[in-house]
């Protein structure tokens, strides 16, 4: 009697989702609303709901970087602030909470608009939508950019859309840039894991952050390189900083401002301190975190 041959069970395709550090999208709609001239003279702050053409606008947008990176679906991502204040109470039924980078001081993001007139055109209204009709999510006590990188850690199958290298060099693997640019660009295991050290010496101006003064990108090789563990480079950004009279608090306070990879798996924010051993807040060759 022949055997009875069973046919193997077809295996179901995951969909593929685009996962998006997507604070720009506010400021790339708006100006391509502003560019057509049409809502010039409405303000935006007497409408309860924004124009037709604002829906039309977003959902082209979505559905175009959709297409571009080949996903079945986005899920975005917003950082909470006093500027969205408002939008975020509404949508999440919480009390907004301050970032835990503005609470460690020195005036971090002091130079990001404060005043509606400093935002995008419709701003309010884009971000209303995009809460409204997407997979989106607003954080209050981090971060997007955090949130992003600590989502793309537990599920590297993801597709990481991110303009801020801050995102997409802290991420093993490929980041579609949806700005101008509109690039990849791939992040290996070793610049992943030396990126924050190097922003704690060089800083970040756009930020607020200012490193070690004096000590640009290629200063750094002094006292870092991608060989080093993440003992011996803790131990080169500290050099770095007392070589122009800075103390090792403010090198640890710097790292905490360059560092994506504070929250755990369970979303709970951990400051970064400085490595206890040679594997401590790094990715393995494996690609696996081995962090929080």
């Amino acid at each position: 009697m022949e055997e009875e041959f069973q046919l193997e069970p077809k295996r179901t395709k995951l969909p593929l989702v685009g996962l998006v550090d997507a604070d720009a999208i506010m400021y790339q709609i708006g100006w391509r609303l502003n560019a057509m001239g049409i809502l010039s003279h409405i303000d935006f702050s007497q409408l309860v709901t924004p124009p037709d053409i604002v829906y039309q606008e977003v959902h082209s947008y979505i559905e175009g970087l959709t297409k571009d990176i080949e996903v079945d679906s986005l899920e975005l991502h917003f950082t909470a602030s006093r500027k969205n204040k408002d939008l975020f109470e509404k949508f999440t039924s919480k009390e907004l909470q301050p970032q835990f980078r503005t609470q460690l001081g020195i005036a971090y993001k002091d130079n990001r608009p404060k005043t509606d007139a400093e935002l995008p055109f419709a701003y309010h209204q884009i971000l209303q939508i995009l809460l409204e009709r997407y997979t989106s999510f607003i954080h209050d006590q981090w971060e997007a950019d955090d949130a992003v990188c600590l989502l793309k850690r537990i599920n590297p199958e993801y597709i990481l859309c991110a303009c801020d290298k801050d995102v997409y060099k802290q991420s093993i693997g490929s980041a579609y840039h949806f700005d101008k640019r509109k690039t990849w660009s791939t992040t290996t295991i070793s610049d992943a894991n030396i990126f924050p050290y190097i922003q704690a010496i060089t800083g970040d101006p756009t930020d607020g952050y200012y490193g070690a003064k004096g000590i640009g990108a290629k200063g750094t090789t002094k006292f870092i390189n991608p060989n080093m563990t993440p003992l011996e480079m803790w131990s080169g950004v500290v050099k770095a900083h007392k070589s122009v009279g800075n103390t090792e608090d403010i090198a640890l306070w710097n790292m905490r401002m360059a560092s994506m990879n504070q929250l755990d798996k369970q979303g709970n924010l951990v400051l970064w301190e400085p490595p206890t051993s040679n594997t401590d807040h790094v990715y393995t060759e494996s690609g696996i975190w081995t962090g929080l």
